[in-house]
């Protein structure tokens, strides 16, 4: 598979491209955190969807910059899912469950990952 070295010739691509994804991230959790939109599923769900720019930006033969913003917006989107999904969890769960709750999602995800999820 070509990555970003193999294409650009360089590895900063993916070194920017990583630090726009934190940068993004945070930035992402910091709105998400402030803002409580009316319909919590919907934001989540339209957040995780803008992370398949990220692979798709390497997927096609873009200019850096493209790859770069890519991943900003994929930052972004995954903070936008994760901090309503986690705090649901917490608030749905029943509190003696709670310890038990973040190894479930972290083991949905996991067995998901084959399929292309995060």
């Amino acid at each position: 598979m070509a990555g970003p070295r193999t294409r650009y010739g360089t590895e900063w691509v993916l070194a920017a491209a990583m630090t726009a994804y934190t940068l993004g991230a945070l930035g992402g959790a910091l709105v998400i955190a402030r803002r409580r939109p009316r319909s919590q599923g919907r934001a989540a769900f339209a957040g995780l969807a803008v992370y398949g720019f990220a692979p798709l930006s390497l997927m096609l033969p873009v200019h850096p910059a493209a790859v770069v913003a890519a991943y900003a917006v994929a930052g972004i989107g995954i903070e936008l899912f994760n901090v309503p999904w986690f705090t649901a969890t917490q608030r749905e769960v029943a509190p003696d469950k709670r310890p038990a709750s973040p190894r479930w999602t972290s083991s949905s995800r996991t067995a998901w990952r084959p399929s292309g999820s995060r």
